[in-house]
C-alpha cells in the first residue's frame, strides 16, 4: 500500500467538519472517513487516505487520522493547524478554512459524499454501534469482551465481506468486488 496522505486526511477531517455546520465530534468524523474509505475501496480497489486502521472499542479506527486530531503527528501540525482547530475539550474540532478539493479525485469526493448522504444524520454513538455489525470490527468482539487487548490490527481483506446491517450503500456484486480486491492486491506487490 502506498503512504498514508496526511493532505487528504486532514481535508476530509475539514469536509466532514464544514458539513456538520462547520463543527463535528472527533469520533464521528473518524467513523465517516473509515466508512468513506470502506466503500472506495469496494468501489475503486484504493482507500482515499491510505491509513492504518485499528478495531477500537468504538469502532474501526483510521490510526494516523486520529493522531492528526490529538496532535500526535509533528510534521502535519503546521498544515493542519491552517484548516483545523480543535475544541478545549478536544471532543470536537472546527473548520477554520475552505476544504482543499484538489487532493481528491473525483471518485474520494463521491463516496466522502454518498457516506454523509446515508451516514451524517447520525451520531457518534450510532454509528460506533452500527459499525460493530462490520467484518473488520466483529471479529475482535469477543477479544474486547475478554480484554485481549485494546486496539487491534485490522486486514482490509475484511473491508470487502458483506455486512447485513447498515449496507445500503455497500451492495456492489461479486464480480466488482473481486476485481477492486484484485486491483488492491497489485498496490501491494
Amino acid at each position: 500500500m502506498t503512504a498514508f496522505k496526511f493532505k487528504k486526511a486532514v481535508q476530509s477531517l475539514n469536509y466532514f467538519a464544514i458539513l456538520e455546520g462547520g463543527k463535528v465530534n472527533k469520533m464521528k468524523a473518524l467513523k465517516l472517513i473509515w466508512l468513506a474509505d470502506r466503500l472506495h475501496l469496494r468501489k475503486y480497489g484504493r482507500t482515499i487516505i491510505n491509513d492504518v486502521y485499528k478495531a477500537m472499542p468504538n469502532g474501526p479506527v483510521a490510526s494516523s487520522t486520529r493522531n492528526i486530531l490529538e496532535r500526535d503527528i509533528v510534521i502535519s501540525e503546521e498544515y493542519s493547524s491552517t484548516f483545523l482547530t480543535a475544541d478545549a475539550d478536544h471532543y470536537f474540532y472546527r473548520s477554520i478554512k475552505e476544504v482543499e478539493k484538489d487532493v481528491f479525485s473525483k471518485s474520494d469526493l463521491e463516496c466522502m459524499e454518498i457516506v454523509s448522504k446515508h451516514y451524517g444524520r447520525l451520531d457518534k454513538f450510532e454509528l460506533s454501534h452500527l459499525s460493530h455489525y462490520y467484518p473488520e470490527w466483529s471479529k475482535f468482539e469477543n477479544d474486547f469482551r475478554t480484554k485481549k487487548g485494546r486496539s487491534f490490527d485490522i486486514d482490509f481483506a475484511d473491508f470487502f465481506k458483506n455486512i447485513s446491517k447498515g449496507s445500503e450503500i455497500f451492495n456492489q456484486t461479486k464480480e466488482h468486488l473481486q476485481l477492486s480486491f484484485d486491483l488492491f492486491k497489485g498496490q501491494l506487490i
